[in-house]
């Protein structure tokens, strides 16, 4: 999956986990990145960078994982958030775990930044709430001068009265009081025409939310901590639900055919998935006696 570069005023002290370790990090699953009290942080979803040298360094990065992720570029897109204020900033984040995109954050001091990144976007979020006209009307240009990018224009109830919608283009508006349901199916119809509103890569389970592209799970839109072979063993069952699975089918088909051990692994990584991913999700891992597990749907 692509990088995207999210520009957003942090402080010192404020960390973002990782799931992987970054170069020059001291601190294992974690980096920090002190200087002019700006943050820098490279994950599947977001960069964070605020100074020219921080750009070039996150620039260096994201051009090294492009490499990477090439194949599925055609289906990752790349979203600009534009906002006064701070309001969507979390559903953004959950916005990234739900459909394949990277997002980038811009307020009105840093909307210039942002563009100049040299990122292509294909969707543009604008929350004007408090924005003065200067900005959106640098917006509106941006939007034309790059083929009308696509536009969701979030808006308060009591100003719907007063929304302007752009004449050209596909676009499309939101209340800012709708939930991450609707704002995930009306992102993915602009992003996705005619293809269905959720990634094939997210697999949903009742408040469990598992990225088969990045190799995370999240509760309640929070990261759980699965090792490699807790993770292959959730994800495996989770995709195959309704079927029984004897132990050494499991060995075969999460470990490999060339693992040499019991199958009392089996039973000790289903205990451990099933103490990380807490009790309304552990229920749908059923233990078929004489047989083995099954993922019950």
């Amino acid at each position: 999956m692509e990088d995207g570069v999210v520009v957003e005023q942090g402080k010192p002290d404020h960390v973002f986990d990782h799931p992987q370790k970054p170069p020059h990090c001291g601190v294992p699953g974690k980096h920090r990145v002190a200087q002019t009290g700006h943050v820098l942080w490279v994950s599947a979803s977001f960069v964070f960078f605020c100074d020219e040298r921080m750009r070039l360094y996150a620039r260096a990065m994201l051009s090294a994982l492009n490499l990477i992720g090439r194949g599925s570029q055609v289906h990752h897109k790349n979203i600009l958030l534009i906002s006064g204020t701070t309001r969507l900033h979390d559903r953004m984040r959950e916005l990234s775990h739900a459909i394949d995109v990277s997002i980038a954050l811009a307020n009105e001091e840093t909307f210039a930044q942002a563009v100049a990144s040299g990122h292509e976007f294909d969707l543009v979020i604008l929350d004007a709430n408090g924005m003065e006209q200067e900005t959106l009307n640098a917006v509106d240009s941006f939007v034309a001068e790059n083929g009308f990018i696509p536009m969701l224009i979030v808006r308060d109830l009591d100003k719907l009265a007063t929304m302007r919608m752009p004449m050209q283009g596909k676009n499309d508006f939101i209340l800012s009081s709708a939930n991450e349901t609707e704002l995930e199916v009306r992102c993915s119809l602009l992003l996705w025409p005619g293809e269905e509103s959720a990634s094939a890569d997210i697999v949903t389970v009742d408040n469990m939310t598992i990225n088969l592209a990045t190799y995370q799970v999240y509760i309640d839109d929070r990261p759980v901590d699965l090792t490699l072979m807790e993770y292959s063993l959730l994800s495996f069952l989770a995709t195959h639900p309704s079927r029984a699975y004897s132990r050494e089918t499991l060995l075969h088909r999460v470990w490999g055919f060339e693992y040499c051990g019991g199958t009392r692994t089996v039973d000790v990584h289903i205990r451990r998935v099933r103490s990380k991913v807490g009790p309304q999700v552990a229920s749908h891992i059923v233990t078929i006696r004489g047989v083995g597990y099954l993922f019950r749907i």
